[in-house]
């Protein structure tokens, strides 16, 4: 049984359950799958111990932790973006400016793509840039 089953098996017995993964994984997709199964935490090994206790004590009042030398933004949004819900965006249209930025597109080619200005599309970026809390163009 890999990780990620024993994660579901586990949260399916008792769904109260807290679950923090500790890995040496550094893949975005693992931090996903292991959240979707269930973990409330993902951590990696060769962090520190700082980084472990914030983890526990993120947990245990109820909230997510993403180790900070991942990108956790990314790994979350990533995820609604599979699943075809973004939470945090509020806009059809910021999903669709969402799934084009990850695929690589720039403004003029996102703006072409959906037929719309691309002022727009600058404002679109900005606003989803707001509702990531991402400071550069690069943490979206």
């Amino acid at each position: 049984m890999s990780g990620v089953e024993a994660i579901r098996q586990l949260r399916k017995r008792w769904p109260k359950l807290m679950v923090i993964v500790l890995t040496a994984s550094e893949e975005k997709r693992k931090a996903r799958d292991v959240l979707d199964a269930g973990a409330n935490g993902y951590v990696l090994k060769h962090g520190s111990k700082s980084t472990l206790i914030a983890a526990i004590k993120s947990v245990g009042r109820g909230k997510f932790f993403i180790d900070p030398n991942l990108d956790a933004a990314k790994i979350v949004v990533l995820q609604g973006v599979e699943n075809g819900d973004i939470p945090v965006l509020t806009t059809h249209r910021e999903k669709q400016v969402l799934k084009l930025i990850f695929d690589g597109g720039r403004n003029r080619d996102i703006a072409e793509a959906l037929v719309i200005g691309l002022k727009t599309v600058e404002t679109h970026r900005m606003n989803i840039m707001r509702k990531l809390d991402a400071h550069n163009v690069e943490q979206i």
